[in-house]
């Protein structure tokens, strides 16, 4: 029976300059195309130097290096393949 697990949400707080590593941990197959979303607007890997996506064993992991407060938000992993689409959401706050 393919399927797609994600784990729990996460809230997670960092300072200024910090690196911030989210984790989707939603594994399927056929292995899912995962997009990341911050406050519901796609991530690109082009937007922004300090924000790298990038597929593990376990799913996608969201790097965000250099944080500043405007990095504050809501960050939602969606995963999909032909079985179905799954999804979850961190909660960042960058403090000063």
């Amino acid at each position: 029976s393919p399927s797609l697990t994600p784990t729990r949400n996460n809230v997670l707080r960092r300072y200024r300059s910090q690196v911030v590593r989210l984790r989707c941990e939603i594994t399927g197959n056929p292995i899912p195309n995962y997009t990341w979303y911050k406050n519901d607007q796609p991530l690109t890997n082009t937007d922004n130097k300090r924000v790298n996506a990038k597929a593990t064993t376990w799913g996608s992991r969201l790097k965000i290096s250099d944080l500043e407060p405007g990095d504050s938000g809501s960050y939602t992993c969606k995963a999909s393949n032909q079985f179905g689409k799954e999804e979850t959401t961190g909660v960042l706050t960058v403090l000063n």
